[in-house]
């Protein structure tokens, strides 16, 4: 039996009274006790903060571990800035059989002054995901190993587009399920289990080093199931806990997504028991992304388009039913207003008691009225949200797409994180990684800030009036979290019977001397703890 009390720390619990803090914590064979053990080995925190360990509610595993070798693009500001970063990637790596970038933003060149001529200067495929994994821009040899015609001739996929000029040519940008199913999937087979299960390791070490210990993994499929499956039987466990989501694609004949909902029930079955990997439930894609006006809006973009859903509301709704009886979670995307009112009103069918007992949860919520933030807080329906995508300095051509940064339903509905909060809505918090950065701590600079974590010195703030208060930040990225992922019983506090899970980090975010002082971009997670021992 080990036996460990921590000393001189401010353990942080939340409470209905706000944050309150403990001093020491008792650890007996990892797990969280109530009282003093006699005879235990003490560690000393020297009066540290300490939280408990982060919980990311919405990530994707595989394609994080994945994004760490691509090219990065963050930072570029023109197509000539974009090409030399490219370029350079190519010239060392000279055997690589195509190119693969992360992180192009539409801000970041002039319109239309990218498509696949620009990018074919590269003498080999060229593959650039956007920052929110909803689009890729290809050039002619990437389009050629897809069979997409040029001309334009090929045919949009079900649920995605593949974006043409007004010749009708294909000018290699992949929207939607264009890119998620055709451009991601072509890749997932050209990629080994050798280099699939080296991308989920990395993602599991590049995680825990940020201070997680569990995540939501809001995509799942085959390939990675069979892998993390395999990486618990060899080592007993696994690095992080992980809560998979099985992906259900809106097919044409609604019986066959219902058969991968079958499929979600069949795995949830057989990993019972597991603490380290389990099927929780289902994720459904019912839209897009406000960049690429390929979200759902209630009115229309600003130039006069609008985005049908991906799912619509009977077929969504009979999904839902379905998961809900067979004892599923679903976790919805939605960003645009009607896309949240449409998961809304297709939860609601469940009633609040079911609502509540599976944590069905909607994901993003970017835009949202205040009649359904009303409703879906009654319902008790949890509130997925990633502040760093409220990130003012990544919101120019949001803002733009819907009419500018004075439009109303931008300036008065957007992540309206404070407003889910007091409608009773249960928060989660997560980083949507490798859409954007996974780091826990400036996530919640940007949720209780409303300011920029990518460039602290821009004044522009996103809706302030929404700001989380520290206390509720805090408790959505660890106890909310948890909860979301079914994980609350392992982790996210420091109750009795809880892993001991946590992080000591090297600035107190709670002294009053600090309010005030963004102290949240200054504090870094200086160790993490799991079970009780350092890593």
């Amino acid at each position: 039996m080990v036996l460990t009390t921590f000393t001189n720390g401010r353990f942080f619990v939340d409470s209905p009274q706000g944050g309150i803090f403990l001093s020491s914590l008792s650890v007996r064979d990892g797990k969280i006790v109530d009282g003093p053990l006699q005879g235990a080995h003490e560690v000393d925190l020297g009066g540290r903060l300490a939280l408990p360990a982060f919980v990311d509610a919405h990530c994707h595993l595989l394609p994080l571990g994945e994004s760490l070798d691509k090219v990065d693009l963050t930072g570029c500001t023109s197509l000539a800035h974009i090409l030399q970063r490219l370029e350079a990637h190519n010239q060392t790596h000279p055997d690589a059989v195509r190119i693969l970038a992360k992180n192009w933003i539409q801000g970041m060149t002039e319109p239309r002054e990218i498509d696949r001529a620009s990018l074919d200067t590269l003498d080999k495929p060229v593959y650039i995901e956007s920052y929110d994994l909803h689009s890729s821009l290809l050039n002619s040899a990437a389009l050629a190993e897809l069979a997409i015609d040029a001309d334009g001739r090929t045919p949009d996929p079900p649920g995605g587009k593949i974006v043409r000029d007004a010749d009708g040519r294909a000018t290699g940008w992949m929207q939607e399920l264009a890119h998620l199913n055709v451009v991601a999937g072509f890749l997932q087979k050209q990629t080994t289990t050798e280099e699939k299960r080296r991308a989920i390791e990395n993602a599991f070490a590049a995680l825990l080093g940020a201070g997680y210990t569990a995540v939501g993994d809001l995509l799942m499929e085959e390939d990675a199931f069979a892998i993390l499956t395999s990486l618990e039987q060899e080592q007993g466990r696994l690095p992080v806990r992980v809560r998979a989501y099985w992906h259900v694609e809106p097919k044409p004949d609604l019986a066959e997504s219902l058969k991968a909902i079958d499929r979600a029930k069949e795995l949830q079955e057989r990993r019972k028991g597991s603490e380290y990997l389990q099927v929780v439930g289902i994720k459904l894609v019912s839209d897009g992304v406000i960049d690429s006006c390929t979200a759902s809006l209630l009115a229309p973009y600003r130039d006069g388009s609008n985005a049908e859903p991906i799912w619509p509301l009977d077929r969504l709704t009979a999904a839902v039913q379905r998961a809900d009886e067979l004892g599923l979670q679903c976790a919805i995307h939605a960003i645009g207003d009607l896309s949240v009112h449409n998961a809304v009103e297709a939860l609601a069918s469940l009633g609040r008691e079911r609502i509540v007992a599976r944590r069905h949860r909607i994901e993003h919520l970017e835009l949202s009225t205040a009649a359904d933030v009303q409703k879906l807080g009654s319902l008790g329906i949890t509130t997925s949200v990633q502040p760093v995508h409220a990130d003012p300095a990544l919101l120019d051509n949001w803002y733009n797409q819907l009419g500018g940064p004075h439009a109303d339903r931008c300036c008065n509905r957007a992540f309206a994180y404070r407003d889910f909060l007091e409608a009773g809505a249960p928060i989660a918090i997560g980083t949507d990684a490798p859409t954007a950065p996974f780091p826990p701590l400036p996530n919640l600079h940007i949720a209780t800030t409303r300011r920029s974590a990518r460039d602290p010195q821009l004044d522009t703030r996103t809706t302030p009036q929404f700001a989380l208060p520290l206390v509720a930040a805090v408790a959505a990225a660890t106890q909310g979290a948890a909860r979301a992922c079914h994980v609350e019983h392992l982790q996210g506090s420091f109750a009795a019977g809880c892993s001991a899970d946590f992080n000591v980090v090297d600035i107190d975010l709670f002294s009053p001397e600090n309010e005030g002082k963004q102290m949240l971009l200054k504090a870094k997670v200086a160790q993490t703890f799991v079970q009780g021992k350092p890593v």
